[in-house]
């Protein structure tokens, strides 16, 4: 109340008593009526704008007036101040109502750059502390990019990959399959707080932002009224939260939203859960509404790391004719689309093809999600030869994974899904996988990846133990791959208003022999992975079959494994890999196993093991390999051994050393042979390696 005592000049009575034209009039009008005075019009024409401010006559009547008056004048003007901010309060509910109305008939593409961060050194031990402190120093772990479209329904939200012009009946999370997601940032969050009478709300002052001055809200919603649930890796719970927001008094329009999370429980291992997102008004066929124009999400979690992620909204227009709405299962949809065509499940599994991209792969700007093409080098054939699928038939599916790593070493992992071929004009679904292990593929720049195997039907990776910046995948370049039988799940069912997530664990998979196939073939299963490497020593099996626990990935008939008694580094048994001598040079043959990663997240692992090669000759050599798979199967930490293979036909000591990744869900180890020359293996070992030990 300072700028309302006696004796303020009448410039400080205006910037503390507030501008509202009636406010200034009621003023006036005491001013005038306590004095009496002939120049009542001068002192009136101070209080309409565009006219001359005769400052003279206020001040006289400001030096004059009773405290008691001066006080209630204040009181007046603070007041109308009050009332103007709560009429802008509601304006700017109307507008975002008006906006929500709208957004039905419109969708967006998000980007989304993620980025897992973990602390350098020692942290604070409170999450207050941990929360408050703005100059932490974080490493990089991983970052990766998304593209989706998203739409607003009767029911909330939607997304489907970029460009699919097609929305399933499922949740982000369901889509992703890996890593944070946000939902809500589109309008959900616009909709639960400015529209339901769950918030409550104060006016905090006004602020310079940007070169304009703004006014700032507070709002907070409970437990009890709120829908926001928060994942994390041991299921779900609702949280109240609050925040601010930013407003805009002339256009009435929402700047800034804030929104922060109630503090999470301990079991959470969460500190901070907050979301800043900026909007925009934007006109499209007339329509005048908001959108967010960038989200940026922070994750804090108890150990010090962080997931941020960023959001940038672009591509906006409406559904009109071009974008079809769907609830049924993603597979029956597409099998329904080829109608008169033989059902997707008629193309048996273990039918290799190879083909070979038509368009570039970008990688600076490349995200999961973009679509990607490709063509038939070789027919497709079933076993008896008959032909299925003609050479030069379109293949399209999606860039699955765009993801970089920083630790322990640096990586590239882009992995790819096939979905459809097109047949006479008529897209068919198609799963397949990469044919074998170690498929070598070379960039624009020289950069040298390899195509990784998957165990989930449709994807491959191709990893690069480092990439140059720029660097494209070219067109033409070619792909082995082969197919197998499509999974059959339940559809997914919708669930609503779900914010933030750490996704569930993915069913697991083992190999089974279908029937009427001579190929083995993916299948869903209850049955639990290992929690451990089975058989190292190689103990288990029959002498002349594949050892126990392990096995030849899909595609494999053109050779073979087996254990021995004889030839071997312990003097009791080894396994080999044998190759055929038609064998094409530079084919790549793999023995593996996999095993459930849970146990060993965040750990250090060691595989070790001897090698050697026979023959020996140019082109012939054994790599120990070891990956990790993230929940929907695609490629965490990965080392094959590229620059380190053996070539040698004396046993050679091996060892492969990396930290399992937090997110992973399954480890698979092996041995692979490049060449017409055999690998042996034998002295097996996997073991979590102490931080003392670490190199």
């Amino acid at each position: 109340m300072d700028g309302c005592r006696e004796g303020a000049r009448a410039s400080a009575i205006v910037a503390a008593c507030g501008a509202a034209r009636v406010t200034q009039a009621l003023l006036v009008g005491f001013i005038a009526r306590y004095y009496r005075r002939a120049d009542h019009a001068a002192i009136q024409r101070w209080a309409i704008p565009g006219t001359e401010f005769r400052a003279a006559w206020v001040r006289i009547a400001l030096y004059r007036m009773p405290r008691q008056l001066l006080l209630l004048c204040c009181l007046v003007s603070l007041a109308g101040g009050q009332d103007d901010h709560a009429g802008l309060l509601q304006r700017l509910r109307e507008r975002v109502r008006e906006t929500i109305e709208r957004l039905p008939n419109y969708l967006c593409t998000e980007t989304v750059d993620r980025t897992q961060s973990r602390a350098s050194g020692s942290h604070p031990a409170s999450c207050a502390s941990l929360v408050a402190q703005k100059d932490r120093k974080l490493r990089p772990v991983a970052s990766d990019r998304l593209r989706l479209d998203v739409a607003m329904s009767s029911n909330g939200e939607m997304y489907s990959w970029a460009g699919e012009a097609k929305f399933h009946d499922q949740t982000l999370g369901e889509l992703v399959k890996a890593g944070t997601t946000a939902t809500g940032t589109f309008a959900a969050f616009l909709n639960a707080i400015f529209l339901s009478s769950g918030a409550q709300f104060s006016f905090q002052g006004e602020r310079t932002e940007g070169g304009r001055t703004v006014a700032e809200f507070s709002y907070r919603i409970a437990q009890k009224d709120s829908q926001y649930v928060f994942g994390y890796s041991g299921g779900k719970i609702i949280t109240g939260y609050h925040g601010t927001f930013l407003a805009d008094p002339r256009t009435e329009d929402l700047l800034r939203l804030v929104i922060d999370a109630d503090p999470l429980p301990d079991f959470t291992e969460t500190c901070q859960a907050s979301s800043t997102m900026d909007y925009h008004r934007v006109t499209l066929h007339g329509s005048d509404f908001l959108l967010p124009s960038e989200v940026h999400l922070r994750i804090v979690d108890t150990d010090g790391g962080e997931n941020e992620n960023r959001t940038v909204f672009s591509a906006c227009h409406e559904f009109l004719g071009e974008s079809t709405l769907s609830f049924d299962d993603p597979e029956q949809a597409a099998a329904g689309s080829a109608e008169g065509i033989a059902a997707p499940t008629t193309l048996p599994a273990g039918l290799g093809f190879q083909m070979a991209l038509t368009d570039d792969i970008q990688t600076p700007t490349a995200a999961a999600g973009d679509a990607i093409h490709a063509k038939l080098l070789t027919p497709i054939r079933d076993h008896s030869s008959k032909l299925l699928v003609p050479a030069g038939t379109v293949v399209t599916g999606r860039i699955s994974e765009m993801r970089h790593y920083y630790s322990p070493s640096q990586s590239w992992s882009i992995g790819l899904r096939l979905d459809t071929i097109k047949v006479d004009g008529v897209s068919r679904p198609l799963a397949a996988t990469v044919d074998t292990l170690g498929q070598k593929l070379t960039g624009s720049r020289g950069n040298k990846g390899i195509l990784h195997w998957s165990a989930t039907p449709g994807l491959g990776a191709i990893v690069f133990s480092d990439l140059k910046p720029n660097e494209v995948i070219l067109a033409g370049q070619e792909m082995k791959w082969v197919t197998v039988w499509p999974l059959k799940a339940p559809p997914p069912k919708t669930e609503l208003n779900t914010v933030l997530g750490t996704n569930p664990m993915p069913p697991e998979f083992r190999l089974e022999e279908p029937a009427n196939s001579k190929r083995p073939a993916l299948r869903q299963t209850e049955e639990s992975p290992p929690t451990s490497p089975r058989n190292l020593d190689l103990k288990e099996g029959t002498l002349g079959d594949v050892p126990a626990g392990w096995r030849l990935p899909p595609g494999s008939v053109t050779y073979s494994a087996e254990l021995r008694d004889t030839g071997c580094k312990s003097g009791s048994r080894c396994a080999v890999v044998l190759v055929p001598p038609d064998a094409p040079a530079g084919s790549v043959r793999n023995l593996m196993q996999s095993f459930d990663a849970r146990p060993y997240r965040g750990l250090t692992v060691r595989l070790h093991a001897w090698l050697r090669v026979d023959p020996v000759q140019r082109g012939n050599q054994a790599q120990l390999w070891l990956r990790t798979d993230r929940q929907n199967g695609l490629t965490g930490f990965s080392d094959n051994m590229e620059k380190r293979a053996v070539t040698s036909g004396e046993w050679t000591e091996c060892q492969i050393q990396g930290r399992i990744d937090l997110d992973a869900t399954m480890i698979s180890v092996g041995v692979l042979t490049l060449g017409k020359g055999s690998a042996w293996i034998d002295a097996i070992d996997f073991e979590i390696v102490s931080p003392s030990e670490r190199r």
